[in-house]
Formats: structure tokens, C-alpha cells, sequence
């Protein structure tokens, strides 16, 4: 039977083979210096950097790195922030961690565009994504309030603050991250999407109202509500407004009314009624974003090109 750490780094170089510069971090050195080895013996060229490589070695195997000479970089509490190299298009997570910065600082150094890079495959052993979520939607908890009676604490080995909660995976004072047990890891890399991907909402009926600003400096607006199988997704229209919204309003109108010749009207009420009586052209499906505070529409499908 192979080794959670063996079945890890052969999913690697299965999906790492068309990869050309590939970045792993890993859960402690004994950790990195194993699968640094069982990459090497795959005939890969591979390296290992860790907080304890001098650093005229590390800088050495960063320039043969960048030149292409090496492949991959193992390594262990380094090169997150701070490392750049817009080459890297393979990021393997072989270790958890409950910081939300640290996740996006690693996934983050295969972001950078490069001449012919396509795109930056991701592996995610240690369940991050499912933790914190794609990164450009990461969810941060709030911290709890300290309760009462003494808790057991250790020593950072970075900056030698001595009060870190035993618990903590990450020093507070310099956000050193200690070694982690390898058997918390995934035998297989995680299916979750590390960028969020918007999704489609067929929209069975439009309903048209009108929406009273709860600030009085401001004008009223025209709301609709797209309805579906199970949730409704609003959005506002501004003809009272100045500037871009009301631009955009009257881009909408002439779209939705399919005519150049009847100005957007200033009355909102009046917009109702005729959206009311089945007047203005209604989207099919709309294209969503759910990832925020509140659903964002991207785009509208109307079964015509839309210009809106």
C-alpha cells in the first residue's frame, strides 16, 4: 500500500508533466526533504529550500529556477511573501493552514502572467479552498474574544515570542507558521475551484416596482426582480439619478423598449405599468455572481444580442 506522501506526489507528476515550473509547500522540512526526494527519483529537477538554506544557496537555486534549470521548488515556511517568479504555473498546497493571508500568498505565486502561460494549476492537499474559500471570495472569521482562565502556550521559533497559544498554528507576532502533522493531509488533490465561477439563473418571470430611497438626499429608483425556481435576484434601475447611472438607464430603456424614438420616462411609476403590461423585452437567463453580500449580475441573456 503506498504512503499518504507517495500517492500525493505521483498525482504531481501526473498532472505536472506539461507543467513547467511548479512551487510545493509542504507541512515541515522532514516533510519537503521526503517529497523533494520522491520527485528527483522521477527524474524531475527539483530542489528544497527551507528557513534554514543559506541564503547565497536559496538565491542560487532561485536564479536556476527562473532560468528553467530547475522545475520544482519544495519548501517549507519560504517563499510566499516576498518570492516572485511569474513563470511558476503548477502551485501544490501539500499542507493545511487556517491563515486566510498565507492561503492567498500561496496560491497568489503562480498568479503573475508570463510570455505563453496560459493559466496556473492549483493542488490542494491540505483542504484550504473548501476552508477558506476561492480566493478572490475568501471567507475570514472574526476573532473570538479571550475567555477566562490560562491557557497553555509555546515558543516561536522565528522571533522567540514566548506567548503563542499552544493551539495556534501561526505565531501572532510574525505569523511564522509551525510544522504540521502530514496525516492531515488528502491522499488526492481537491476537486474545489480556487477562483469562483459565476453560474447561470434562468429567469421564469420579471416583476417591476417602485423603490423609495430610505435617504431623502437621494432619488427613488426603479427595482426588478428576476424570479426563478427557488430564489429572486434584483437589481436597480436610476432614470432620477445623474451621471453614469442615469446613462445607464437610458441605455436600458432604449434596449428593453427596442426603440430610439420614446425618451426613458421620469416618471417610475410610469416604467412599471409598461413593464407590467409585458412592454419591455425580458431576459431569459441572467449570468450571476453569488460569491458576495448579494447576488451580482454580470450579464443578461435576452435571446437577441444585448447592448446593455
Amino acid at each position: 500500500m503506498l504512503s499518504r506522501v507517495t500517492e500525493s506526489v505521483q498525482e504531481n507528476l501526473e498532472h505536472g508533466k506539461d507543467r513547467k515550473a511548479w512551487i510545493v509547500f509542504c507541512t515541515g522540512v522532514e516533510h519537503a526533504t521526503e517529497v523533494n526526494a520522491l520527485i528527483q527519483l522521477a527524474g524531475i529537477e527539483s530542489c528544497i529550500i527551507t528557513g534554514k538554506t543559506p541564503k547565497a544557496e536559496r538565491e542560487q537555486l532561485i536564479v536556476e529556477y527562473n532560468t528553467g534549470k530547475i522545475k520544482c521548488l519544495v519548501n517549507c515556511n519560504v517563499l510566499t511573501e516576498g518570492f516572485d517568479s511569474p513563470a511558476i504555473d503548477m502551485v501544490v498546497l501539500l499542507r493545511p493552514t487556517k491563515s486566510p493571508g498565507l492561503y492567498y500568498q500561496m496560491v497568489g505565486r503562480g498568479l503573475r502572467l508570463f510570455n505563453n502561460k496560459e493559466n496556473c494549476l492549483v493542488l490542494d492537499f491540505g483542504k484550504n479552498i473548501s476552508r477558506h474559500g476561492p480566493i478572490d471570495s475568501i471567507k475570514v472569521k472574526e476573532r473570538l474574544s479571550a475567555g477566562e482562565g490560562e491557557i497553555p502556550v509555546k515558543e516561536c521559533p522565528e522571533c522567540g515570542f514566548e506567548a503563542v497559544p499552544a493551539g495556534c498554528r501561526n505565531c501572532p507576532e510574525c505569523d511564522f507558521e509551525f510544522e504540521q502533522n502530514e496525516k492531515e493531509l488528502t491522499k488526492k488533490a481537491a476537486s474545489d475551484k480556487v477562483i469562483s465561477e459565476p453560474e447561470e439563473f434562468i429567469v421564469e418571470s420579471v416583476q417591476y416596482t417602485y423603490h423609495s430611497n430610505s435617504n431623502p438626499e437621494k432619488p427613488d429608483s426603479l427595482r426588478i426582480n428576476y424570479y426563478g425556481s427557488y430564489i429572486n435576484i434584483s437589481e436597480w434601475i436610476c432614470p432620477l439619478h445623474t451621471g453614469y447611472a442615469k446613462r445607464k438607464a437610458e441605455k436600458w430603456w432604449r434596449f428593453v423598449l427596442n426603440s430610439d424614438e420614446i425618451p426613458c420616462p421620469d416618471d417610475i411609476h410610469k416604467i412599471v405599468e409598461i413593464g407590467q403590461k409585458g412592454l419591455l423585452l425580458r431576459p431569459k437567463k441572467l449570468l450571476v455572481d453569488f460569491n458576495g453580500k448579494y447576488p451580482n449580475i454580470l450579464k443578461h441573456f435576452y435571446g437577441v444580442e444585448s447592448k446593455i
